[in-house]
């Protein structure tokens, strides 16, 4: 702690898995020391507070021998519903405010504000390569004013393992929307600004864990209200002729290459029907007359003459495709989404149709009854967190889980309330099955 003219400027190291709100005091003690592996990428905090405001600190970070630290500044995000009404006991606060959770990069010119009596954060990131030497590294963390003076320094030292992180075993997707990337930066679908995005997200995930992908082959039916679609974002080109259709991969060819070279290793095709339900086709658009158009949507039956036609042409010659790619060990289909107990035998129907043309490739759906496995409409099912009790009972090979807002009581999640702890990580956890 450093204190010039009456001002204060406080600094602590702490552990990634610690929330620091500007509103409250910060209760969790230093964390200064920890290990990691070779090939591993390692994070930690410092939180800083002072007691008047001082814009333009200059942030700089010495590791020495290392390697490649990154260092972004913590930034926070209002919440009107941090958590239900009904929540259980083991989170952090339930009163809405900023909450910390995004990272942003820190500016060389503007650098960090300390705001009176507010603590903040930065976060220090350390990708250590395969040939960095075992042993001990000091990482110096310095708060410099804008004219040079020393405000805080901390010193967290890092263990080097003399060992390589092992290959990730365990296959992880979160859900990769491409649609929403062009939206966000409007870009044309598909449009070589779109591809660029596209490669750096796919990149940014699987630095992050992430080792499949979901794959608009059609436009995704998910998170979409009945009746409304999605910004048209189609890997399959699609050329209709009467009741005859013809593809064309090179899109998906791109994406495969793409995604395989940024480290992706596995491709979830995006489900062939709608989502609660298998009720309806995707949204399909297809070449007919030279005239780009829509084929099929909410208005398709799903077990009508005209989709199930269009399924027998396509799903041979994806399977085709996938053989000559010899992609057959690295792709998952999906039906349709968190289905019902109600549409159980509507989902039986059409996997049983779309099984009869992919035999033996994996089927992952989201579901939460275990009688849609138990008579074989699904492969592998993925029961949520909360609900995955009973597969585990019945002792389902290759099981798979999720969790998105609805399992929020008693189980793992990733919600900004929650209690994370450096010791205790028990919410904040990969589930083993």
């Amino acid at each position: 702690m450093y204190s010039v003219s009456e001002r204060v400027f406080e600094t602590r190291c702490l552990s990634s898995l610690s929330k620091v709100f500007a509103d409250e005091e910060l209760l969790d003690e230093s964390f200064s020391k920890a290990s990691a592996l070779r090939e591993e990428t390692y994070s930690f905090q410092v939180a800083f507070r002072s007691n008047q405001l001082i814009k333009r600190i200059r942030v700089s970070v010495h590791a020495g021998e290392l390697g490649d630290v990154l260092v972004r500044k913590v930034g926070l995000v209002p919440s009107e519903l941090p958590c239900y009404h009904d929540h259980d006991n083991d989170i952090l606060r339930t009163m809405p405010g900023l909450y910390p959770d995004p990272l942003y990069p820190i500016d060389d010119n503007s650098g960090v504000v300390a705001f009176p009596n507010q603590w903040r954060a930065i976060w220090v990131t350390i990708k250590i390569s395969r040939e960095q030497p075992a042993g001990s590294y000091p990482v110096e963390v310095l708060f410099n004013a804008e004219f040079g003076e020393l405000l805080g320094q901390e010193i967290f030292t890092l263990e080097v393992i003399g060992a390589c992180l092992p290959e990730q075993k365990l296959i992880h997707t979160e859900w990769f929307y491409a649609d929403c990337l062009a939206t966000w930066y409007d870009v044309k679908v598909f449009s070589e600004e779109h591809w660029k995005w596209i490669e750096t997200y796919v990149e940014n995930a699987a630095n992050h864990g992430i080792n499949m992908i979901l794959t608009p082959i059609f436009t995704p039916a998910l998170e979409t209200e009945i009746g409304h679609e999605r910004p048209t974002v189609q890997l399959i080109d699609v050329k209709k002729e009467g009741d005859q259709y013809s593809f064309d991969f090179h899109k998906l060819d791109r994406w495969i290459e793409l995604c395989q070279c940024k480290g992706i290793h596995y491709f979830e095709f995006a489900h062939l029907f709608t989502q609660w339900g298998a009720k309806h086709a995707p949204k399909i658009i297809a070449e007919e007359n030279g005239e780009s158009k829509q084929i099929f949507g909410w208005d398709t039956d799903a077990l009508g003459t005209d989709y199930r036609n269009f399924l027998a042409q396509f799903l041979p010659a994806l399977t085709h495709y996938l053989e000559n790619h010899q992609l057959q060990s690295n792709v998952y289909f999906h039906i349709s989404d968190e289905p019902d107990k109600m549409d159980l035998d509507h989902y039986k129907t059409v996997s049983q149709f779309v099984r009869s043309f992919i035999l033996d490739y994996p089927v992952i759906d989201a579901l939460s009854d275990y009688e849609f496995y138990q008579i074989g409409t699904v492969t592998n099912p993925v029961p949520s967190n909360d609900h995955i009790n009973y597969f585990l009972e019945q002792q389902v090979k290759d099981l798979w889980t999720y969790y998105c807002c609805g399992q929020y009581k008693g189980v793992s999640n990733r919600f900004f309330q929650y209690a994370f702890h450096a010791k205790q990580n028990y919410r904040d956890t990969v589930i083993q099955v």
